[in-house]
């Protein structure tokens, strides 16, 4: 399952390029307002968001990078910029969740499989559990966006 996370997490950062360059340049904005503007979306508006529109979110992390503009226009072409950029961001976590999923996964592959005993089991799978609780972090996706070249120590300086 390496290979899926390191693909998931590869598939973030370039999903945080897309973020940076084409869609801030299509809106005349820069990557500090994109962030700016989504950090003032309280929890419960990304989460709220992230519940409502999964469906769209999961379809766009199934595109190829080819495909991902079309399919963005065609789902966000109606909705104000604050929409799109918690969409775009939503996607950017949405990959990176994955990938951590699947490393938990990796991690509990005994537990969740038969074969251990039922004790064992349970304990094992409530460990999961609360460990799969920690994906759902709403905060602003730092490592992919650093990993992607668009942080500089003044990153939270006004431009």
């Amino acid at each position: 399952m390496g290979s899926y996370e390191q693909a998931a997490w590869y598939d973030a950062i370039r999903m945080a390029r897309h973020v940076a360059d084409d869609f801030a340049e299509s809106k005349g904005i820069s990557i500090r307002a994109i962030h700016r503007r989504f950090e003032a979306f309280s929890v419960e508006q990304i989460r709220e968001f992230d519940s409502k529109y999964w469906h769209l979110i999961g379809e766009y992390v199934s595109k190829t990078e080819s495909q991902r503009p079309a399919y963005f226009r065609k789902v966000a072409g109606k909705v104000g910029t604050d929409e799109q950029i918690m969409f775009l961001v939503l996607c950017v976590l949405a990959a990176l969740r994955a990938g951590r999923l699947l490393e938990l996964r990796d991690q509990y592959r005994l537990v969740l499989a038969p074969g251990s005993g039922n004790r064992a089991t349970a304990a094992g799978a409530y460990r999961f559990l609360m460990e799969t609780q920690a994906l759902f972090d709403y905060s602003w996706p730092h490592d992919a966006f650093t990993e992607a070249g668009y942080y500089a120590p003044d990153f939270e300086e006004d431009e």
